[in-house]
């Protein structure tokens, strides 16, 4: 604005003068303040000051723009090219970010899922493509949520998922058994179990025909099932000794048990054959692949011995043989070949005869002869 206006002036020489001043009013600048002035923490945001030719902010920065990664206020003064100045203030809010966390179980056995669940936002966005706050997963992987609050801030947060691997659970034991026998059925590959019997033990017994199912669990928590039947057989199985049955005293003889897998014998042998020196009667028990048993007996006899004897004829006058004779026996051999009871040596010396009973059992007597002394 321009002003006018009239004075007088009194002179030195004290004369007055009438003189006139014109007054110019100058106009200030009108700044202004633009940009984002609400932003998430962690983010910044940048004020651009208009409206004059120079700045001057309170931050004491000089430029037309600053950039703030703090909330408050923000003024800056602007200078007109007239030099006169005015000022401008901008209120910048820091928006805090979400909190976003994830639930569900990350140790999973494979074969199965999990449900990752999200929470601390108002929407969120997985990295599986997702949107929904929860999602099912069944691959080992690090799964991440960004999660955007009610002010449009944005937060992540990240589960790693895991698959164990089920333990190698197995049922060994006979599983096909006699009538009357015992199954054992052993548990293998976990650290605990549970059978369809309601047994936790690793092993169980059972005599009943059917299916038998255990659960074995991992040192990992991850299970396993298997199964196995038990069959009862009712078929019989023959078992038999073989052998010579009937010795002589002095000898024995050897007991052979077939027919089953593994044997024990009244004497207390458990191979399959036994030599037996003595007569009786033995017995052998035989088990086969299921577990039947099944006996057999045999009843071994021991021939006696015969008891031979040689006599010799009364002594013949010189130039006449002596005659030996041998008794005890069915048959003879003696020493010089001859097979009749009797024979007539015709020199002195030692002659045996074998003797051979009716059980075929032999035995030996020895005679010696000595030439009689000429009369």
């Amino acid at each position: 604005a321009v002003f006018e206006g009239d004075d007088r002036v009194e002179e030195a020489d004290g004369c007055e003068q009438d003189t006139t001043a014109t007054v110019t009013q100058l106009a200030l600048p009108t700044p202004g303040i633009s940009g984002t002035l609400n932003f998430c923490a962690g983010n910044s945001t940048v004020l651009t000051a208009t409206g004059g030719t120079s700045y001057v902010w309170s931050t004491g920065a000089t430029t037309t723009s600053i950039p703030v990664n703090a909330g408050g206020a923000y003024t800056v003064t602007a200078t007109a090219a007239n030099g006169c100045t005015a000022t401008a203030t901008a209120a910048v809010a820091q928006l805090p970010l979400p909190v976003p966390s994830i639930s569900g179980v990350t140790n999973v056995c494979a074969g199965s899922n999990t449900v990752l669940t999200a929470a601390g936002g108002n929407t969120y966005s997985w990295s599986t493509g997702a949107t929904t706050a929860s999602v099912t997963v069944n691959a080992a992987a690090t799964y991440t949520v960004t999660a955007t609050g009610a002010n449009g801030c944005t937060a992540t947060a990240t589960a790693t998922v895991v698959f164990n691997t089920p333990p190698n659970a197995q049922i060994t034991g006979n599983t096909t058994i006699c009538a009357g026998g015992i199954a054992t059925l052993t548990a293998t590959g976990g650290v605990l179990y549970s059978w369809s019997t309601g047994a936790t033990t690793a092993a169980i017994n059972t005599n009943v025909a059917g299916a038998y199912t255990v659960t074995a669990t991992g040192a990992n928590g991850c299970t396993a099932t298997v199964s196995a039947t038990v069959t009862v057989s009712n078929l019989p199985f023959a078992v038999s000794v073989l052998g010579n049955l009937a010795f002589c005293t002095g000898s024995s003889t050897t007991l052979t048990a077939s027919g089953g897998a593994s044997y024990v014998w009244s004497t207390g042998s458990s191979t399959a054959s036994i030599t037996v020196n003595a007569g009786g009667l033995f017995t052998v028990t035989a088990t086969n692949i299921f577990g039947c048993t099944a006996t057999a007996t045999a009843t071994v006899l021991v021939k006696p011995l015969p008891t031979p004897l040689i006599v010799a004829s009364p002594n013949a006058c010189s130039g006449s043989s002596t005659v030996l004779t041998a008794s005890g026996g069915t048959s003879y051999t003696w020493s010089t070949g001859a097979t009749a009871n009797s024979i007539a040596p015709l020199s002195a010396g030692t002659y045996t005869v074998t003797a051979t009973n009716q059980g075929g059992c032999t035995a030996t007597a020895t005679a010696h002869v000595q030439a009689s002394p000429n009369i």
